[in-house]
């Protein structure tokens, strides 16, 4: 073989690596695509695209996404010129950001430590459920991602040769990150730390790109202050220990809906070992973190080591952004959530932490040998199945397709308007009963609800009903059902469980013996159902409000 065809051939083998780990990135995104439903993030996202111009969609946006910026929602409108208006098509755009997420996770880790440390940090996001989550979503989440990836690998090509080329590019994206999401501010401070870290050899450079990056970010700045104070829950103050999530966003996360209420009989049929995977889900989670834990250390030592024999100091400071890079945004967060807003502290603000604990796992292989090596990717990739297998075997987004289809097969549907609570998901239910477009009342309390559903009983002898919540606030429905078969009326409820929340539908007939209450009875029942306490199979009660 003559020496050209055989460097041609070295060239097509150097590629294969990262061309199995893009066709498995791109495989795992691409499943179950069409089969999770649209829920109220994503149709609020794709709600308002079909406006004429881009100024008139912003108008309607702004209100939608409240801590918001516009790149992503610029180019989701202009996509949406191009495609259909199916969530299908929507999420093909993220699924392009996310595998380019994935490209520059794999060129990153090539560059640190070598083709190994590319293909196990490339391997992690690939098969990390969370971030093939965040790919299927018609949300910004993959695009932060990836321009995170893109700021952190300009960055570490400045910081080891410098130059203006890579100046320029890692304040372009570094712009990109910041009006993606604001929080990926963060990994900027992350950026300003590892250039303190290599002072006061780098000084000039140092201060060059904090001011420049300081200036260009005030636009931002000006931005946040356009912004309606909205806040629609308020948790507890965050304890230390919810900073981890926030780094390693493949533990404990909360994309992850392993839970399924046995309180219900439920229009859906889980895999036969769902349930196992979701008993050892705590130990998985724990190993996986021991696993992060181990292989950070090791490449904490390795690159100490490394420093004190050839002081290669571009190389050791690559490695210290690394950690600031998984531990400061977390941190700015959690730091955030104390003395701001507790509803911040969210792991997908700061999901791009976790391509740092990725490119470590991927520095530690590539620095032992190599049984323990592929030791350590055994366990780390067992603990990554768990998870994907555990997200499959169940919808990890509300169950809209069923429900609406069950809906639409009522010719009740319409006869009579539906109600919904809580009123804001009528947008939810409204993309996911198209092509129909049955009149949907809105209603915000458990009072309102029996009040409007009593009156539709009365035009037209039955109504709709579609409660969407929470798997640990039962109350509301249960009262609801109480207060009509009390009554003598038919209630018929079909649930339709899907991650983070449950659809309960509820088709309310009025009952041949039902007699007409005065509207002074009428509130009486009401107000005596909303202070009704379920019993709970204990025999104790709830003694949750009903919201």
């Amino acid at each position: 073989m003559s020496a050209p065809v055989e460097a041609t051939s070295a060239a097509w083998r150097s590629w294969l690596p990262f061309a199995g780990v893009m066709a498995l990135a791109l495989a795992l995104r691409l499943y179950h695509l069409s089969e999770e439903s649209a829920w109220y993030d994503e149709v609020i996202t794709m709600a308002g695209t079909d406006r004429e111009s881009l100024t008139d969609f912003f108008a309607f946006w702004r209100y939608t996404n409240w801590n918001a910026v516009p790149v992503y929602y610029t180019l989701q409108f202009f996509w949406a010129k191009l495609v259909s208006d199916s969530v299908v098509s929507f999420r093909l755009l993220s699924i392009f950001f996310g595998m380019g997420a994935v490209g520059l996770t794999y060129a990153l880790g090539k560059r640190l430590g070598g083709t190994a440390c590319g293909v196990v940090a490339g391997l992690c996001i690939a098969v990390s459920a969370v971030h093939i989550y965040q790919a299927q979503e018609v949300r910004n989440y993959a695009l932060t991602t990836f321009a995170a990836a893109l700021a952190a690998y300009t960055f570490v090509r400045l910081i080891e040769e410098g130059g203006w080329r890579w100046a320029i590019a890692n304040t372009l994206a570094n712009l990109l990150l910041v009006w993606t999401h604001l929080f990926g501010c963060f990994l900027l401070v992350a950026c300003g730390l590892s250039w303190a870290a290599a002072l006061p050899k780098e000084w000039r450079r140092a201060i060059a790109w904090g001011v420049v990056n300081l200036l260009l970010m005030v636009p931002s700045v000006l931005w946040i202050q356009t912004f309606e104070d909205i806040q629609y829950y308020s948790p507890p103050v965050p304890p230390l220990w919810h900073m981890v999530n926030n780094m390693l966003t493949d533990v404990w996360s909360p994309t992850f809906n392993y839970f399924i209420s046995t309180q219900d009989i439920w229009q859906f049929e889980r895999h036969s070992w769902g349930p196992w995977l979701e008993r050892i889900s705590k130990r998985v989670d724990l190993w996986m973190m021991g696993f992060f834990a181990a292989s950070a250390l090791v490449a904490a030592i390795s690159t100490a080591l490394r420093a004190r024999q050839d002081a290669q100091q571009p190389r050791t400071q690559s490695v210290v952004f690394l950690f600031l890079w998984l531990i400061v945004p977390a941190l700015c967060l959690w730091s955030l959530a104390q003395i701001w807003r507790t509803d911040i502290l969210s792991p997908k603000y700061t999901t791009y932490s976790s391509l740092a604990a990725y490119l470590l796992a991927g520095l530690a292989v590539s620095r032992v040998p190599r049984w323990l090596g592929a030791a350590f990717l055994c366990g780390l990739f067992a603990c990554f199945a768990h998870h994907w297998a555990a997200a499959v075997t169940h919808p990890q987004r509300p169950a809209w397709y069923p429900a609406a289809a069950h809906l639409l097969a009522s010719p009740a549907l319409e006869e009579t308007p539906c109600l919904i609570y809580p009123g804001w998901q009528k947008i939810s239910l409204e993309y996911n009963l198209r092509p129909q477009h049955p009149a949907i009342e809105e209603t915000d309390s458990l009072e309102e609800a029996c009040r409007d559903t009593e009156r539709l009983l009365g035009e037209h002898g039955h109504a709709w009903f579609v409660w969407v919540g929470g798997y640990g606030n039962r109350d509301f429905i249960i009262r609801y059902e109480r207060f009509f078969q009390q009554r003598g009326d038919q209630v018929e409820r079909t649930n339709y469980w899907g991650g983070m929340q449950a659809i309960f539908a509820c088709e309310v007939k009025r009952g041949p013996d039902t007699a007409a209450l005065s509207p002074e009875a009428l509130e009486a029942a009401i107000a005596e159902a909303a202070a009704w306490q379920p019993e709970l199979n204990d025999g104790t009660t709830s003694g949750i409000p009903v919201q």
